[in-house]
């Protein structure tokens, strides 16, 4: 039986999200937009970071080889430079990932403000249901 009011919350709450700002644009079409938005910004900055740190490995690179570091060392600094990097990106992205995946558990959650008017809104529904289904 919980199960059934957990997708009706779900379902209204999306109802919810789909009242409109304006007359042209709902707001998950807005919602929508600035998710694309962010996505393709991160994507250059992403980019753009990529290249500097591309360019900042190149000039490491050449100031070991100039202060007299033998070629294969420098290359094992950076190679390892180059996988705690990633590897803290990598952490990043998975700590972020966890942190998003609870955003819709929250969203229809009773303590949320979308969740509680729903279930006010089902309750009501259901006094409401009760009470005609008795006079009858």
């Amino acid at each position: 039986m919980q199960e059934g009011a957990s997708m009706l919350e779900k379902i209204a709450g999306f109802l919810l999200l789909r009242k409109s700002i304006s007359a042209g644009t709902s707001l998950i079409e807005s919602l929508l937009v600035g998710m694309a938005l962010v996505f393709m910004l991160g994507l250059l900055a992403s980019m753009l970071l990529t290249s500097l740190i591309a360019g900042g490995i190149y000039v490491a690179y050449h100031v070991m080889i100039a202060h007299g570091v033998v070629p294969l060392t420098a290359d094992y600094i950076l190679g390892c430079v180059i996988f705690l990097m990633f590897m803290i990106i990598v952490l990043a992205a998975m700590l972020f990932a966890y942190r998003i995946s609870y955003i819709p558990k929250q969203l229809v959650s009773a303590d949320s403000a979308i969740g509680r008017h729903v279930n006010e809104a089902i309750d009501a529904f259901a006094d409401g249901f009760a009470t005609a289904s008795a006079k009858k």
